[in-house]
Order: C-alpha cells, then sequence, then structure tokens
C-alpha cells in the first residue's frame, strides 16, 4: 500500500490522465503493492501532472503481456517490442481513475530534489495516505509536532516529528482517541492522584466525599494548593466539631478499563506510533517497514477510521500497586514492544504509573 513517482515521457503521461492508456509498462517495478502512481512528465515538461490510482500489476512473457492490454496500451507495438527487446519478463500496472492537477507541480513540492531513474517511493501519512507536501523544504501539511503518549499524561518526550503524521490525523487523534481516553473516570482519577496537567494547566477535578458531603477537589498545578468546596452547612458544622474529619476519593476501577473500545483504540494508537517512532530513530524506511505490511495497514486503519462494530484487539490491564494519592511524582511510562521465541512482533507492554496495559496484536 504505497504510492510512488513515475517519471514518464509527455505524450504517455497525457494519455494516462485522458484514460486512453490503461497500463503502464515497466521493466522493474516497486517492491511494494502500489496503490497510487503520481506523473512527472519528463522533458521538455518536467513537472508533476497529476496522479492515478492502481488495481495491481501484471508479470508475464512480453508478448503475453501485450495480448492482454494492447486493446488500452496507449503504445505501439514496434515501440512495445523495442522497450522489452532485451527482457524476458514484462511488467505492466493496471491503472484506474486518473486526476489532472488544476496546476502542474513541480518535484522539490514532494520533497524531491532530483528526477528518479526508474521510481521513488513518496513520503505520505500512514494513516490517511495524504501525501506530504512542501514548501521551501518545509512540510505544509505536517508541520505538528506528534506526541505518542498524550501532553496530558505528562509526556513531553516521546514524540514524532513534524513531516510524518499528518495535521488531519493528529488532530483527529488528539479529539477522538486520545480526549476519549483522558476522559474515562479511573484515568482521570489517575491524572489526579499524581496532579498532571492538561495543556491548558488544569488538573482534573476529584470526587471525594469529606465530612458526610460529596464534593470536588479542585487541585491548583502552580501553587500546589488544595481546594475543597463545601456547603455553608457542612462549613458550620466543621468549626464546631471537635472531631477531625477524614476525606474519602474514589479509587481506580480497573474494570471500567477492560475489553473497552476506547482503550483498544488507544493503545493500537501508541503501538503503531511507537514503531513508526523507533524505524525513525533507527533510520529505517518506514515505508518498507509498516506501510508496506497489510497487518499495520488493518491498525492504521483501525486507528484513523475506527470500527463499526466497536472491534477490540486482545489486551489486559492490572494495577501494579495502590496509587498514593495526591503525591507529585515525576512521569513514569515505559513502552516496550514485544516479540515471540521465533522474533515475530506480537505486540507492546504500556506501563502508566499504576497501571500495566500489554497488548497482543497476532
Amino acid at each position: 500500500m504505497s504510492t510512488i513517482l513515475l517519471p514518464i515521457k509527455p505524450e504517455y503521461a497525457y494519455k494516462i490522465l485522458s484514460g486512453e492508456k490503461k497500463y503502464e509498462y515497466r521493466k522493474r517495478i516497486a517492491s511494494l503493492d502500489v496503490t497510487r502512481i503520481v506523473i512527472y512528465a519528463t522533458y521538455p515538461i518536467s513537472k508533476i501532472l497529476g496522479e492515478v490510482s492502481v488495481s495491481g500489476h501484471l508479470k508475464d512473457e512480453p508478448q503475453k503481456i501485450w495480448d492482454i492490454t494492447k486493446e488500452s496500451s496507449g503504445i505501439t507495438i514496434e515501440k512495445y517490442n523495442k522497450y522489452f527487446s532485451d527482457k524476458k519478463i514484462a511488467y505492466a500496472y493496471c491503472l484506474k481513475k486518473a486526476t489532472a492537477y488544476q496546476k502542474p507541480k513541480q518535484l522539490e513540492e514532494f520533497g524531491i530534489s532530483y528526477v528518479p531513474q526508474s521510481f521513488t517511493y513518496l513520503k505520505e501519512c500512514p494513516y490517511c495516505g495524504q501525501l506530504m507536501l512542501y514548501d521551501g523544504g518545509t512540510c505544509v501539511n505536517s508541520r505538528s509536532v506528534e506526541h505518542i503518549i498524550p501532553e496530558s499524561l505528562g509526556n513531553i518526550e516521546i514524540t514524532i516529528p513534524s513531516g510524518h503524521i499528518c495535521d488531519k490525523c493528529n488532530n483527529y487523534f488528539a479529539t477522538h482517541i486520545e480526549n476519549e481516553f483522558l476522559n474515562i473516570e479511573s484515568i482521570k482519577t489517575l491524572r489526579s492522584f499524581h496532579r498532571i496537567t492538561s495543556k491548558k494547566g488544569k488538573i482534573p477535578e476529584l470526587s471525594a466525599l469529606f465530612a458526610g458531603e460529596e464534593t470536588k477537589i479542585e487541585l491548583d498545578a502552580k501553587t500546589g494548593n488544595m481546594f475543597i468546596g463545601l456547603s455553608p452547612e457542612t462549613v458550620f458544622r466543621l468549626m464546631k466539631s471537635d472531631f477531625p474529619q477524614m476525606f474519602i476519593t474514589r479509587g481506580i476501577d480497573i474494570n471500567t478499563l477492560r475489553n473497552n473500545y476506547v482503550v483498544s483504540r488507544f493503545l493500537v494508537k501508541v503501538f503503531t506510533e511507537i514503531n513508526l517512532y523507533y524505524a525513525l530513530k533507527c533510520h529505517l524506511d518506514r515505508n518498507l517497514l509498516l506501510i508496506g505490511d497489510k497487518k499495520f495497514r488493518e491498525l492504521f486503519d483501525y486507528v484513523r477510521k475506527g470500527s463499526k462494530s466497536k472491534k477490540t484487539y486482545s489486551y489486559t490491564v492490572e494495577q501494579t500497586k495502590e496509587p498514593n494519592p495526591l503525591i507529585n511524582d515525576d512521569f513514569i511510562c515505559s513502552v516496550e514492544i514485544t516479540y515471540d521465541d521465533s522474533c515475530k512482533l506480537t505486540g507492546m507492554i504500556l506501563n502508566l504509573y499504576e497501571l500495566e496495559f500489554i497488548l497482543n496484536i497476532w
């Protein structure tokens, strides 16, 4: 599932965009499944004219490929035979819908500084497939840093730089995955216990029972002060009482975090991003590592599009110790990728303060 840029002679580029040419012949093709071709018309045009979707490819002896494709080849038999004169195997991309750009684009707009001899993979958002576009070397549709663990859980360091996940997906994750996870009551309680501020500098209120009255505890992140809202009647009663009073807060209800669609999507989002993070850290080709893998394609779609049936991937969650409320601990989080005995990737272990999530993908 990838996009490539192909340099194509102008006469054939225009035939593809008009729909006359339904096959693009090549002596070699990309190792990944190609679903889209961006068309670069070579000299004297020397510009990107549009793109075309790809349904697959053919591979066979040149004569057999010609017999199958000649009606929509867009090329003469003489030129075809000359092109494959020294080859025993021919390839043909099967082209579908073509789209001409309103304004031709330069290679630099796709982050490319040279004309590839054969083809080159284009950088696209792994979640939605949007191509990364550039202006003066700066990616214009992926300006935001993506936090693998949300800032509202204390993370400011484990991030994916801009230029890899598009801003639309970044914003979608924040609204429809991270916020929903952060607003689960047990997660809000955990954040309150550890006084973790949101991006706006707020600590979630903590529900409590104090002096027999249900109330909310508000925590001030700047001063460290705690404010308890009580009715005048309760305050008056406390002033007259010689007995010490206790407040009781809710604990973490681990059962609300089990078999939970919101939790599942959050874990898969972290899992896909941490793999992308390591690929970038190790200077690996992220296309070959992630986008070309069918299982990862399934996971990317699950994170970006969700599941109508509210499917949950297999995971467990346990509370590893009792929390110590209102103690300002440092951010405690670890993410570990897990493998089986044959070194096959199996999932992830996410430790988040007193909680341990184990995700099993396969």
